[in-house]
């Protein structure tokens, strides 16, 4: 019999609430659990039905490590099984196999009261045919988008906090509600069969079914409120900030699309190929490339084989010229707009990938040509970073392991190799060069683009030829933080961060990536010592991709946040401390 396969998340996770370090080493993780900071526990032993009530007639068993539900031959009538223990805020994975066509659901939320456990708790819809609520849904309340599912598995997410439900099928968000009249805040989970002569074939088969609870994030005073505004339900995940049209106001350019300020009607920029897990948009660069006055966007990534700008026509609705500036060697993950030559202005280009550690500098005039620099091969990997390390008026290129010097001709003499830190996992671009510490001299910032943590390293020059750099931790809990800005959120005359989770780094595979999404802002203290996290969203969708970025949009004098990621491109309007 022919299947298809859907693995069901449903999760929640509390900022701030996690374990202390040491006791998330000593903690162990129950074997096939996701992989992060979550307390997993496991619901299904593998072995038979115990923790599990078989409400209606239908038969479930446990074969081969999995449970199996169908209806009763006898009787037609929708049948379910649902969990002995409740839950309120909380994490539930699962995977789930179902015959073609068939119908389904994951019951959550459903308090131990006679009939139908929806009638009081919530569904998420398992049925590809159905156009009204179709898989990913939270049946009769919010709709997913279509054909989420592809044959083979499937990863899904479900998310409650409070009255807030959050769902995702594939790294894709698929619905998101917060019912004004709750039907319950907590209660029991688990799987259906549905009803009828139409689904009497339909075979529900789950295992590695896993829950965890969590607390709604904390709240410190002294906040600052933000009136979110969602543009688009894309999955592009970076975006740029300029005024494209000249009327004076700052648009947003996101992947396909950009965005006329103040209304936010979208209108064609150029085509990004996408897969059910990405698209083609991992960064977007303004810059007048051919210097006409008017602003250019150089923007691509992900698995292209060539890297484009797009020539701004000026005016709303008209085409955007393509113009291949770069042919791939190697995959480029990433890349930066920089001052590498100290003229003060950024036209050049830092690629994180193509093969080597390169720099690609801009032409003049109407057609410019755009020149390949190489620099090395050591350091490649993972992140890229620019920025004056040693005060000497020149752009230096930051890397995992080091940092190249730029020496006074950056086109024709070799640049020095300084091995002198080693960053942790797989640092996000860019890597931050700023002196955090008020010290005089460059720090370095980073997040871990595809698992927890934060770090700064602290630089100590103990000569022209040598500075030692000591780590200091941000915060360890924070997942995917591949997307930094640095901006003064509170208006306080100190520099904040701001960052967020890259939905799905590792679409699926990465610590972390079964945990929902958020964005946080830093308060630092000036010194690089104290940070105080602040949540501005959580475990709705948006989270960052590769391309945060902060602007006055509005024109009131304070920073706003953009937000692109695969939950969707959103704007969060800075409306000033919460009193």
């Amino acid at each position: 019999m022919s299947t298809r396969l859907l693995a069901i998340a449903c999760a929640t996770l509390a900022l701030g609430a996690a374990a202390p370090a040491a006791q998330r080493k000593a903690r162990k993780r129950p074997r096939g659990a996701p992989q992060g900071h979550l307390e997993w526990q496991r619901l299904f032993n593998g072995s038979d039905l115990g923790g599990w009530t078989v409400e209606g007639k239908g038969v479930w068993v446990v074969d081969d490590g999995c449970i199996v539900g169908k209806q009763d031959p006898h009787d037609r009538r929708e049948t379910w099984l649902l969990s002995d223990a409740e839950f309120d805020d909380f994490v539930l994975v699962a995977k789930v196999r179902i015959t073609p066509n068939g119908n389904s659901g994951v019951f959550f939320r459903a308090p131990k009261v006679r009939g139908h456990p929806g009638r009081k708790g919530f569904e998420m819809q398992i049925w590809d045919a159905d156009t009204r609520f179709p898989t990913g849904s939270i049946y009769d309340l919010a709709k997913a988008p279509p054909k989420l599912p592809r044959a083979g598995w499937n990863r899904g997410m479900l998310c409650c906090i409070g009255h807030q439900l959050f769902t995702a099928v594939n790294g894709r968000v698929a619905a998101l509600v917060e019912p004004k009249r709750a039907r319950s805040l907590s209660g029991r989970v688990g799987f259906q069969v549905h009803g009828g002569v139409r689904y009497a074939d339909t075979v529900v088969q789950v295992k590695d079914v896993y829950a965890a609870p969590v607390a709604r994030p904390a709240q410190a005073p002294g906040g600052v409120r933000f009136k979110k505004v969602k543009l688009d339900g894309g999955i592009n995940e970076a975006a740029a900030v300029f005024d494209v049209d000249g009327d004076g106001r700052k648009d947003i350019v996101c992947g396909p699309y950009w965005y006329r300020n103040p209304t936010w009607k979208a209108y064609p920029v150029r085509q990004v190929a996408a897969t059910a897990d990405e698209a083609e948009s991992f960064y977007e660069l303004p810059c007048d490339v051919n210097g006409d006055g008017r602003i250019d966007l150089i923007a691509g990534g992900g698995r292209a084989k060539a890297e484009y700008w797009f020539e701004n026509p000026g005016r709303p609705g008209r085409a955007w010229l393509p113009h291949e500036y770069l042919t791939r060697k190697a995959p480029i993950h990433d890349m930066m707009l920089c001052d590498l030559n100290g003229d003060g202005r950024r036209r050049e280009l830092l690629p994180n990938g193509n093969g080597s550690v390169q720099w690609i500098a801009i032409g003049r005039g109407r057609n410019p040509q755009f020149a390949v620099h190489s620099v090395g091969t050591k350091g490649r990997g993972y992140g890229i970073g620019c920025g004056d390390l040693n005060k000497d008026g020149r752009g230096d290129i930051i890397t995992p392991q080091g940092w190249y010097q730029a020496p006074p001709r950056p086109t024709r003499s070799r640049w020095k190799w300084r091995p002198e830190f080693k960053l942790k996992g797989k640092p996000g671009v860019p890597i931050h060069a700023i002196d955090l510490n008020g010290d005089g001299h460059l720090d370095l910032v980073y997040g871990h683009g595809h698992g927890h943590g934060l770090w700064w390293l602290e630089q100590r020059p103990e000569s022209d030829e040598k500075s030692t750099w000591t780590e200091h931790a941000i915060d360890d809990d924070l997942a995917q933080a591949h997307s930094i800005a640095f901006g003064d959120i509170n208006g306080d005359g100190r520099l904040d961060l701001v960052t967020g989770k890259r939905w799905q780094a590792g679409n699926g595979s990465d610590p972390g990536d079964h945990e929902p999404s958020w964005l946080v802002w830093l308060e630092h203290d000036g010194a690089g010592q104290g940070w105080k996290r602040r949540t501005i969203d959580f475990a709705t969708g948006p989270g960052c991709g590769m391309g945060l970025q902060l602007a006055d949009i509005d024109g009131d004098g304070d920073l706003d946040i953009v937000a692109p990621g695969k939950g969707g491109l959103y704007l969060f309007l800075n409306e000033g401390p919460i009193r």
